[in-house]
């Protein structure tokens, strides 16, 4: 008999395999298996498990929602969340029968009985927990394994216990164990073997010491069933380990299960719970629908539902009394699709309801069922997530079964199956080759030529046994039932667990820093990595060869396939001639050429906004992919107050101030202050109703704050405005302008040509090709005409980051790490070709609250109104150069202005982010 299933299985195997005869497998047994064996029941009652105590747990604290039966074990205060501690009960109501044993076996005037006593509401709330899940089991003809004493049996047979220190239950049964003549023990030795505990300074040095002496134990021979691998530490350790050794082809197969949930089968139906959770908010609707690893049997149709919601802002509850987002925004939206896309969402929003409401397990399977046939292709699934659905679908027949065969009700039926299922683990199907990879402790008693134990640290390999963890500190140890510390015998079991055993842990694990155990402290078995060790770990790494390689030539003395497959791949594209290289040299494809002019000409000029000429300028690349091929990245995930969706609401509330101030006097006066306030509380009533912001893509839910936010920047920009503009004329609100990108100046003052670094990658463009029907155009947010001499005042509205001085001077001054500001340059040839000329060009901050004079006079100004030639003829001279660049083909990269951090086009460029 072994300690665990897992030993059991692998002598099993190793004595199949080395033995010269058949053997009978039932003579290796694990501990479990053996309990089951001996101490057999004769009732005719049906044995407890834990989806049946999780039955009676999830009822009982249903009932605790509103009657309030227990008073200590959960607080009255807490008892409407009763339901969600159905676990806790789960997990200790298997030693109720061991501890009120021991109280009733105390003398009453002990002080283990007086503990008991002190604490009187939490024992009778356990004593009530036992009282009821005694009536349970003799209501539904069932018993406890747990609550029997060991049969006074015989079993047939001789067995040989190993190593019982190691087991968690052993102590309770050492003494039925010495009456069985049958039985005998082998203990864990009392020495650990001459192992050397070694010690590295970080995870992934020991991880990768580990894998090279792996790696050289396959290279001479080693067959991979004779190399085992033990990890003691978490889930990342066990992730970094698994992505190092897929690079580095060391062949690993876990042999440990994960909880049900975190495999595709599982959380397909924590995701139609948090789906009806949240109340179809759009976030989680697009977590299932664009789940790639899910068959969602129409992905198109899916992509536009969610699409559809990041629009128009659901995203989930509204307040009581107000109709759903979805169903307000399918209501408002009449553009063709939108019905279809309707029933697609109430379809899901059915399905999902007819789950998480089914009065019983048959109709949750058959919910279920119906969810899965409407919206999942299950038979184009991998074979994990046909597997792992499965074992979900599997678990709601067992409740089935047990629902239909002894009768009992369940109140929630969806919540007592996602209880159990993210309890339930679920091991992958073991392929026949690689190395085993098991978690802590049950690989104990194995004994492979070579066990590589890994993150053997004091924490981490700690082993305490605690089975009343509900209890305090002192009322187990008075009562006799405290903690058990057997971290030594398991760590001496370890120690001798193979031919070559190799125990490391780090002194900096992934989740902190570690200790050494105890007990190879005090044999002085620790011993730190010596240098040899790392520098042979630094001269094995991937990267560094691959770098040393490329910079000096020195040669790969061995090459993986991952490595190959990139050199490959590199060689093809960022190392080779490739075809169409965009950000290099022209495009030679005239038919592309011609289509992307073509998305760029209006009525047969081409048309540049300060936009486009402040994109190209950043990085020409992004400006192709942007404005010459109309490509966007689509987002789906919604935002509570996106930028551009934010800035549009707030231009179109300050567009209709403007005109309710022109249509109460041509011109902006102090006196009708009140009136214009007036006018902006109806204008944001309007704006912010429940029935407008269709498409703004920002939530009927936020829309009150979104309102008071307006209300207070709109008013002191009210005040400031009637401040400074007193009595000037409103001329133009939110107006489009067009003009020749030409100097309407006739001045030669350029100074300094932002786009000169676009050269370095060919030679010169001439500016005459294409340049000529180049046109400027721009939407300005207030012109306004001075009074005192007629001169024109722009005023441009900025909700984000206003540009800084600089950025404008940048234009006829060299500031190379600078992309100047085009915008009011461009203004200023669009209204020198219409109007008078212009006086001042403001922006307005709405998040500052202050304006800022870009070109004006006096000393706030960023620049005097003398210096509008230069301006413009640097901005028309950048614009000749873009249109030359444009009509070539040309989209080639400069240095100094790109800023990738904030590029949504990184995936399909080269220039800066590399895959190593």
């Amino acid at each position: 008999m072994f300690p665990s299933e897992v030993a059991a299985g692998w002598w099993r195997r190793a004595a199949a395999e080395r033995a010269e005869g058949a053997i009978r497998s039932d003579r290796f047994v694990s501990w479990d298996r053996f309990k089951e064996r001996t101490f057999e029941t004769r009732r005719e009652a049906r044995p407890v498990n834990n989806t049946l105590r999780m039955l009676f747990a999830h009822d009982l604290l249903e009932r605790n929602q509103t009657d309030a039966m227990l008073s200590r074990f959960i607080s009255p205060e807490h008892r409407e969340s009763s339901p969600a501690f159905a676990s806790t009960v789960v997990e200790l109501l298997p030693t109720l029968e061991l501890l009120f044993g021991q109280v009733q076996r105390l003398p009453t005037a002990s002080d283990a009985a007086g503990a008991a006593r002190s604490s009187r509401a939490l024992f009778a709330d356990l004593r009530l927990l036992r009282d009821e899940y005694e009536a349970f089991l003799r209501r539904y003809a069932l018993f406890e394994p747990a609550f029997l004493e060991p049969a006074e049996c015989i079993p047939p047979g001789r067995f040989c216990l190993l190593y019982p220190e190691a087991l968690e239950d052993y102590a309770e049964l050492t003494a039925p164990l010495k009456r069985m003549s049958g039985v005998s023990v082998r203990s864990v030795p009392d020495h650990s073997a001459s192992v050397t505990l070694r010690q590295f300074e970080n995870s992934v040095q020991e991880i990768q010491s580990v894998l090279s002496e792996i790696e050289r134990l396959l290279d001479n021979g080693t067959p991979q069933s004779e190399i085992a691998l033990t990890v003691c530490e978490d889930d990342r350790y066990l992730t970094e380990l698994f992505s190092r050794a897929a690079a580095r082809e060391v062949p690993l197969q876990a042999r440990y299960g994960r909880p049900l949930t975190e495999h595709p089968g599982g959380r397909l139906m924590l995701q139609i719970e948090e789906l009806g959770a949240a109340s179809f908010s759009v976030t989680e609707l697009g977590n299932l629908l664009l789940d790639q690893g899910l068959p969602v049997r129409d992905r198109e149709q899916a992509a536009r539902v969610v699409a559809f919601g990041v629009k128009h802002g659901c995203i989930g509850a509204d307040p009581p009394g107000m109709r759903g987002g979805w169903d307000r925004a399918f209501a408002a939206t009449r553009h063709a699709g939108a019905a279809e896309l309707g029933r697609y969402f109430r379809s899901m929003r059915g399905a999902v309801a007819g789950i998480r409401g089914a009065a019983n397990f048959a109709e949750l399977r058959s919910a279920v069922n119906k969810f899965l046939a409407a919206f999942l292709d299950t038979d184009s699934w991998d074979e994990q997530g046909k597997r792992t659905l499965q074992w979900a679908q599997d678990l709601i027949g067992e409740l089935r079964r047990i629902e239909h065969e002894l009768g009992i009700a369940v109140g929630s039926p969806w919540r007592v199956y996602l209880r159990l299922l993210r309890t339930r683990r679920y091991v992958p199907l073991r392929r026949s080759e690689g190395i085993a990879v098991y978690q802590y402790r049950v690989s104990a008693a194995l004994a492979p030529q070579n066990h590589f134990v890994l993150g053997v640290s004091q924490q981490a390999a700690r082993v305490a046994i605690d089975r009343f963890g509900y209890l305090r500190a002192d009322e187990k140890e008075r009562l006799g039932l405290a903690e058990r510390d057997i971290t030594e015998q398991v760590l001496r079991l370890f120690s001798h667990s193979g031919r070559q055993v190799f125990l490391s842990f780090a002194r900096n694990a992934f989740s902190g820093r570690r200790l050494a155990p105890p007990l190879f402290l005090r044999g002085d078995s620790v011993a730190p990595a010596d240098h040899q060790t790392l520098q042979r770990l630094q001269s094995e790494d991937l990267y560094r060869a691959e770098r040393e390689a490329l910079r000096v030539g020195a040669p790969i003395t061995r090459m993986y396939r991952l490595q190959y497959r990139g050199l490959r791949a590199a060689l093809r594209s960022a190392l080779g001639t490739g075809q169409r290289e965009l950000d290099r040299a022209a495009i030679a494809d005239e038919d592309l050429r011609a289509r992307v002019q073509q998305r760029l000409r209006v009525d047969g000029a081409l048309r540049l906004s300060s936009s486009h000429l402040h994109t190209y300028a950043r990085c020409p690349l992004a400006f192709l992919i942007r404005y010459g091929l109309g490509l966007d990245q689509p987002e789906y995930r919604p935002v509570a107050e996106h930028p551009l969706q934010l800035g549009a609401l707030y231009h179109k509330a300050l567009e209709r101030l403007g005109a309710a101030i022109r249509a109460a006097d041509a011109h902006i006066r102090a006196s009708q202050l009140s009136l214009y306030r007036r006018k902006l509380d109806q204008i944001l009533d309007d704006i912010t109703a429940q029935d407008l912001p269709r498409d703004t893509g920002i939530p009927a839910v936020l829309m009150p704050a979104v309102r008071l936010r307006m209300r207070r920047r709109f008013s002191v920009f009210l005040e400031r405005l009637v401040s400074r503009f007193e009595n000037y004329a409103i001329v133009e609100i939110e107006s489009w302008r067009t003009a020749p990108a030409r100097d309407p100046f006739g001045a030669n003052a350029t100074g300094g040509d932002p786009v000169g670094a676009g050269d370095q990658a060919g030679a010169p463009v001439a500016a005459g090709d294409g340049a000529g029907t180049a046109r400027f155009s721009g939407k300005i947010d207030l012109v306004l005409q001075r009074p005192a001499d007629g001169a024109t005042a722009i005023l441009d509205y900025k909700l984000g980051a206003a540009p800084k001085k600089a950025e404008l001077l940048a234009l006829f001054e060299d500031r190379s790490a600078l992309v100047p500001a085009y915008q009011m340059p461009v203004y200023a040839v669009l209204i020198a070709h219409t109007t008078p000329p212009i006086g001042e060009a403001l922006y307005y901050s709405i998040r500052e609250n202050r304006f800022l004079t870009a070109i004006g006079e006096g000393s706030g100004a960023w620049t005097s109104r003398a210096r509008i030639p230069a301006l413009a003829a640097a901005v028309c001279s950048h614009a000749a150069r873009v249109a030359a660049h444009i009509a070539a083909g040309r989209y080639c990269r400069t240095d100094g202005y790109a800023v990738c951090s904030a590029c949504d086009f990184r995936a399909v460029c080269r220039r800066k982010f590399f895959i190593q």
